[in-house]
């Protein structure tokens, strides 16, 4: 099968996080997508939401989404773990399968900074979200040795079909939300300010 692993806090999990799955599921036609909560990331000083609440948000927010599945595995490892690490020990549950991990246009421009994080592309697949916000073409200047990982790995295609080295340009909507306002809109009680960017049985738990 043809797997999509998408990380991150999902703290709250939004309307956002839902479209760029579809958006992935829908281009690389891919089996299933895998949401997978991690831990405190070493780089977030606020503190974020229990496990157990996140997993339960995700898992009504993908309710009507057969292919979305939540997994628990990285928060299984007790600590945070990179993501490097993380897709090592993915490749070895799902041996089988071509994986590929879901990305940020902002976290791929700094790729640099991650641990083995110029190395990624060699032991997985990338599906690299595209906003018309974000430019590459000053890349080659800001980071050449990203620009030329980019310019060897970039796919001319969409075809999923290898257990590494394939980097996808995938076309994505999103919303003007962050996690951060729906955070505090939330501790706020504003609920109405919340509600178009939350599934709605999401919005219900957490009002009780």
């Amino acid at each position: 099968m043809n797997i999509g692993i998408f990380g991150g806090t999902f703290d709250p999990i939004h309307n956002g996080h839902i479209l760029t799955a579809e958006d992935v599921l829908n281009t690389l036609k891919l089996d299933l997508i895998y949401f997978m909560p991690n831990k405190q990331p070493y780089y977030k000083q606020n503190k974020i939401s229990a496990d157990e609440l996140r997993l339960k948000l995700i898992s009504l927010a993908i309710e009507s989404f057969p292919k979305f599945k939540v997994s628990d595995f990285e928060i299984r490892q007790n600590k945070y773990s990179y993501t490097y690490d993380l897709m090592q020990k993915l490749h070895q549950k799902f041996s089988n399968d071509n994986l590929v991990f879901i990305m940020g246009m902002d976290s791929f421009l700094n790729l640099g900074s991650w641990h083995n994080g110029y190395d990624l592309l060699n032991i997985t697949n990338i599906a690299l979200m595209h906003r018309p916000t974000y430019e590459l073409k000053n890349l080659a200047l800001k980071d050449p040795k990203l620009h030329n990982i980019f310019q060897q790995h970039i796919s001319p295609n969409y075809e999923l079909n290898k257990k590494f080295g394939q980097l996808f340009l995938v076309p994505n909507r999103s919303i003007n939300i962050s996690s951060t306002e729906l955070r505090l809109a939330l501790k706020n009680m504003q609920y109405d300010f919340a509600a178009p960017y939350l599934d709605s049985k999401v919005l219900e738990y957490l009002k009780k």
